[in-house]
């Protein structure tokens, strides 16, 4: 049982008794998080990967047993990135893609804008997404990568943190029965 204030009368003693459906009332349904090294700080000496141009590079997976109807994935993190050329800027996308565990590469589900960063250039990318699922009692893995695209002038560090993360909401937990 639950009880919320009503405005019945502009009484503000009032309250309405509702009874919630238990399958809706849970909130957050899932939640999954992957970190690219402990820790997990700024690392310019020792950068957990570099992006030539050309690539697309996967640096965080995180996976759900089973993704419930009508709720929302909502995703967010941080990439950080160093150009470490001396002379030319770099370009960085951030992307997501969504797939069954163990079936490659999957659907594109998001990509960010493409950043420059100027030479020598380090910075955190904060990124968030949310994904709505219709109908699915499936898993799923969502994939964060980098990519430096084929006309980038200089290749991308992950000098950290990275940071991927993966809430798994009941949006509809807000019906009453």
């Amino acid at each position: 049982m639950s009880y919320r204030k009503g405005n019945k009368d502009d009484d503000d003693s009032y309250y309405e008794k509702k009874q919630y459906d238990e399958d809706k009332k849970e909130v957050f349904v899932d939640f999954e998080c992957s970190i690219g090294a402990e820790p997990n700080v700024f690392n310019e000496d020792n950068p957990l990967v570099r992006v030539a141009p050309g690539t697309t590079v996967p640096i965080a997976t995180i996976c759900f047993d089973k993704l419930k109807d009508c709720s929302q994935v909502w995703f967010n993190g941080v990439v950080g990135v160093t150009n470490p050329d001396a002379v030319d800027d770099a370009t960085v996308i951030l992307k997501i893609r969504k797939s069954q565990k163990g079936l490659g590469v999957g659907k594109l589900i998001y990509e960010s804008a493409p950043e420059t960063l100027a030479p020598g250039e380090s910075t955190n990318f904060p990124f968030t997404h949310c994904e709505h699922i219709d109908h699915c009692k499936k898993d799923a893995c969502y994939t964060l990568s980098v990519e430096v695209p084929a006309d980038s002038l200089a290749s991308v560090d992950v000098t950290g943190p990275v940071t991927f993360v993966g809430t798994q909401i009941n949006h509809s937990h807000t019906d009453y029965k």
